[in-house]
């Protein structure tokens, strides 16, 4: 046997959940969705009837996540409100004062208003 096999680190599902702060079931899910595996996560090696996962596989998924959390792959959304009503906001949110952002709100289109709302708020609940 060698000194790599000796000193290789096995943790049970009940570790690997309370790792992640997940449940035993949300754990199964990752190991049996396609979703998860694409994504690298390690499957568990099987001890007679009980799942063991390596800690140098965990360690080495974190650590691949990181990478990928910190490059992102897609780009921001684009604004979709117009150059004015940009330059609008930035005054709204550089002089917060009522009088101020009254008088600037009443110089947008409606739509821009709109639009202007849904940047400052998110989206409005349009259920009656």
């Amino acid at each position: 046997m060698s000194s790599e096999n000796q000193s290789e680190t096995f943790l049970t599902a009940a570790q690997v959940a309370e790792r992640y702060n997940l449940s035993k079931m949300t754990l199964w899910r990752w190991c049996n969705d396609a979703r998860y595996r694409q994504q690298g996560f390690p499957c568990p090696m099987k001890f007679g009837a009980r799942n063991y996962w390596r800690l140098s596989e965990l360690e080495s998924w974190e650590r691949s996540r990181a990478v990928a959390i910190k490059q992102p792959t897609t780009k921001p959304p684009k604004s979709k409100l117009s150059a004015s009503a940009q330059a609008k906001r930035a005054e709204i949110l550089a002089k917060p004062r009522v009088d101020h952002i009254i008088e600037t709100l009443r110089d947008l289109t409606r739509e821009e208003a709109k639009l202007l709302h849904k940047a400052l708020n998110g989206p409005a609940n349009t259920t009656s």
